[in-house]
């Protein structure tokens, strides 16, 4: 064997080790590429050839593309050819040698470097493997942005209330009523005695209270279920505002007067819903008030527009069901609310509400369980990875002193027995 072949083979097998082991290509390729590259290259070029800086050069290659690799996801989605070729050769800066031979073109021995699975057209059922998505994944379908909620009675308080709404209020709310009077202004002869006339102020107020509730969630909870979290924030807030205008129908309810009777009790012969309407009204205009609405339960407005006169008509076309709208003149609301069987009547304004906007706090709390007196354990959100909604609002509300009775609060079957001439 001469020394040239000596040499070409000490080559071939440095460069078929090194490029076998790290997968650029198979046996055989190298073996043909190598012989092709090879030949006319002289004696002098071969002896210059360096096996060592061959075999790093190679791992070098290898490192760089295991960089690509695992770098992927900073990389664009799609990598350029000329990027990676550019990338190759300044790899290979360091042999000349080898990259004498890996540029030589020929038409005939072209080089494998990277081999791929046979393309596909890509459409919604190759493209994307479902793989049993879990159920968080439905936050990412198009949805309904709006949620569905369920159908509850109408909250009226506002209707018939004068209602304020402030940044910040304070906790009390402070106001001066006309108190007792003694004396009266009379006509007085020339030179006679003027009468003393003497007046004073009463002063009232109302005290702040709080609506609040809390909710504890996963933390997991808040961040894989964005949509739904928002959803529920929004129930929240909701639920809320029902939870605190039922409380300020129940402050109304204690600050209205009950029917306590008229100059109409024990006059009218079969007395009748509109009978006692008309009673209460009267009590109240007693008292110098003029009622503008009336709040009623739907089954009571139907019992009252169904009702007929012995020749089979209807006496009340003109009730219509609806806010707004007017029976005997006055604005009619309709609440399931409103017990059945029960109404409101009163003049609108005279009740006063006072309430700042819904406060939202975030935090981290703790829960715990006593027995006997004594703490058993202890649950800390942090370490349980949990998180606390908090939710609350500051309100008054209240009527003064001087509007006593401009809302009476009355059960029709009482004041039909009152009315029930013997």
């Amino acid at each position: 064997m001469d020394e040239k072949e000596e040499l070409l083979l000490k080559i071939k097998a440095v460069a078929k080790e090194e490029a076998t082991k790290h997968g650029f290509m198979n046996e055989e390729a190298v073996t043909k590429a190598f012989d092709k590259r090879m030949e006319g290259l002289d004696l002098e070029k071969l002896k210059s050839f360096d096996g060592e800086a061959t075999a790093l050069t190679i791992k070098n290659i290898a490192a760089e593309l295991e960089k690509l690799k695992n770098r992927k996801t900073e990389m664009p989605s799609r990598i350029d050819a000329n990027v990676l070729k550019e990338m190759f050769q300044k790899s290979m800066e360091a042999t000349p040698e080898l990259s004498s031979f890996l540029s030589a073109k020929r038409k005939d021995s072209e080089i494998e470097i990277f081999s791929t699975k046979a393309a596909a057209i890509m459409t919604t059922q190759n493209t994307i493997n479902e793989n049993n998505y879990p159920l968080e994944m439905i936050e990412s379908v198009n949805m309904i942005d709006e949620v569905v909620k369920k159908r509850r009675g109408y909250d009226f308080i506002f209707d018939v209330a004068d209602r304020v709404v402030l940044s910040e209020i304070e906790k009390y709310t402070t106001w001066e009523e006309e108190g007792s009077e003694q004396g009266a202004f009379a006509v007085v002869a020339e030179g006679g005695l003027k009468p003393l006339v003497s007046t004073a102020l009463v002063r009232n107020y109302a005290t702040a209270k709080k609506v609040a509730g809390k909710m504890v969630i996963t933390e997991e909870f808040a961040k894989w279920r964005k949509k739904a979290w928002a959803v529920i924030q929004q129930l929240l807030n909701d639920k809320l505002m029902r939870d605190y205008k039922a409380l300020a129908l129940a402050d109304l309810i204690t600050a209205a007067a009950s029917y306590t009777g008229t100059s109409l009790d024990d006059t009218i012969v079969a007395p009748n819903d509109i009978d006692a309407i008309g009673a209460v009204a009267a009590q109240i205009q007693a008292l110098d008030f003029t009622p503008d609405v009336l709040i009623i339960n739907p089954a009571d407005l139907w019992r009252i527009k169904l009702s007929k006169e012995t020749t089979g008509g209807y006496l009340y076309l003109d009730i219509q069901g609806r806010t707004g709208e007017s029976l005997l003149g006055y604005n009619v609301v309709v609440s399931t609310r409103q017990p059945v069987g029960t109404a409101i009547l009163g003049e609108s304004k005279l009740f006063k509400i006072e309430e700042e906007n819904v406060t939202v706090r975030l935090g981290y709390g703790i829960e715990y369980t006593t027995s006997g007196g004594n703490v058993t354990s202890v649950s800390s959100d942090f370490d349980t990875n949990r998180l606390r909604l908090i939710m609350e609002l500051f309100y008054k509300a209240y009527i003064p002193t001087a509007y006593t009775g401009s809302f009476v609060s009355f059960d029709f079957t009482t004041v039909k027995a009152a009315l029930l001439k013997p």
